[in-house]
């Protein structure tokens, strides 16, 4: 009698979400959406962005925020990361950043 297997693409997927990066954004589409471009730049590896969110700093950000169990978390340490990304490298870019944040319906391209 012959086993059924997985299909690659289901097995694939799986170890995907096992993987501890993956873990760190709880699979949150806004954190991850985040934290994409990061690693696009010469100046992050994909090992550099898992060691911005899984950092001391990052931690203590959460417990001063309380909260570091929760499901808010993923997004509070990818918008961290972004923004420290964006104060070193595009101050400019940093500004505008604030602003749409200030607007409750965010801006669409058109109004840029």
């Amino acid at each position: 009698m012959k086993k059924d297997k997985q299909p690659v693409k289901i097995q694939y997927y799986k170890k995907l979400a096992d993987h501890h990066l993956f873990r760190l954004l709880s699979g949150n589409p806004h954190a991850i959406v985040l934290s994409a471009p990061l690693i696009g730049t010469d100046k992050m590896k994909l090992i550099d962005l898992y060691k911005t969110l899984n950092s001391k700093e990052m931690h203590e950000i959460l417990k001063v925020d309380g909260i570091e169990n929760c499901s808010m978390a993923s997004l509070r340490v990818s918008l961290e990361a972004s923004v420290n990304v964006l104060r070193k490298d595009d101050h400019e870019s940093l500004i505008v950043f604030y602003l749409i944040g200030l607007l409750p319906g965010g801006v669409n391209e058109e109004q840029l």
